[in-house]
């Protein structure tokens, strides 16, 4: 699946939980190292922290979604910054 800045922006990623437990852009990745985007759904939480025994996964629930991907919905999206630029405040 590919989109734009726009499409992001705009909201595409949070309609896309719907559909998909767990929405990422590391799969090819499509921002620069250590920036990444992921979009979580309301159950895919409770889920992983419901079925993980290790006290790691507990700790980070992304690590046993993605060491268990048969049990999640998950989709990579591709941010291409054509358009507008990228804003980061921290």
């Amino acid at each position: 699946m590919k989109l734009d800045a726009v499409d992001v922006c705009e909201d595409t990623g949070s309609q896309l939980v719907g559909e998909y437990d767990v929405v990422i852009d590391t799969l090819p990745r499509s921002l620069p190292i250590e920036l990444s985007a992921e979009i979580i759904g309301m159950t895919a939480p409770r889920n992983a922290l419901l079925n993980s025994t290790d006290a790691a996964d507990r700790e980070c629930l992304t690590r046993y979604m993605y060491g268990y991907p048969e049990q999640f919905r998950i989709t990579n999206i591709s941010i291409e910054f054509c358009r507008i630029p990228l804003w980061v405040w921290l």
